[in-house]
């Protein structure tokens, strides 16, 4: 079950300038879940109350559609907000994906630019002395282990910042094959098993392998080029636990 993030992508034009103040679509500037880039540097910030006031900012600012996505005014939110007395509520602007991570940051009380891109960002960060940086496989490839207010980084392309922790699946990994009976169209699959490939596909805990199980098995293996049998073997866990 991936986490929550805030990030910017683009414009409501599917562009990085050029378009209208504030977000036209939604999706300029918003939470949404977890996604895997190429990452190659996760910042964890060290302390705690900092890293929970600059999630608290992210949230406000992607739950208010007066701030957009536009490069070339990226820093227009953060000074706007200054002017308002640092709240975030009643201005508006725009931001691009390092400007909006670096402002929340720097609205918390951080001491650190916020102009910072993705090519800077990183080095910023460390020198204040409140991030611990990772580079392996295991912080990269999946949000296992996020903390809220860290941050996944593509150097020179992309930042976004998680809002939760990394939420650990309670139920044990099963040791079966769990699969639904297309063909009789019948449970054959309960229990805590099936809590724990529903809880990492992220979708309703009932412990019940039936027709919506199965679709999202179906999908999911889709998705990440497993064949397509709806039954949860090796290799579709294996792909799940990423």
């Amino acid at each position: 079950m991936s986490i929550k993030i805030g990030h910017a992508s683009i414009d409501e034009n599917g562009k990085a300038v050029g378009g209208k103040t504030g977000d036209q679509t939604g999706k300029e500037i918003c939470v949404r879940t977890w996604y895997s880039k190429p990452w190659n540097v996760y910042l964890e910030c060290t302390d705690e109350k900092l890293a929970d006031k600059a999630a608290s900012i992210m949230e406000c600012i992607c739950a208010d559609d007066n701030y957009g996505y536009d490069q070339g005014q990226r820093l227009t939110g953060y000074n706007n907000i200054v002017k308002n007395g640092g709240k975030i509520h009643g201005t508006e602007g725009e931001f691009d994906c390092s400007s909006l991570v670096a402002s929340c940051y720097k609205l918390a009380g951080l001491n650190i630019s916020p102009s910072c891109t993705t090519k800077n960002l990183k080095t910023a960060l460390l020198a204040t002395g409140k991030f611990k940086m990772y580079t392996d496989p295991a912080h990269l490839n999946s949000d296992k282990f996020a903390k809220r207010g860290g941050i996944y980084l593509a150097e020179g392309s992309h930042v976004v910042m998680a809002l939760e922790d990394a939420k650990i699946n309670p139920y044990p990994e099963p040791t079966r094959t769990i699969f639904y009976d297309t063909v009789n169209k019948k449970v054959v699959c309960r229990g805590d098993d099936v809590k724990w490939v529903q809880f990492e596909l992220g979708i309703e805990i009932d412990g019940i392998c039936g027709p919506k199980t199965d679709k999202a098995i179906r999908d999911f293996q889709k998705a990440h080029g497993l064949t397509v049998d709806g039954k949860v073997g090796p290799a579709t866990r294996q792909k799940l636990k990423k």
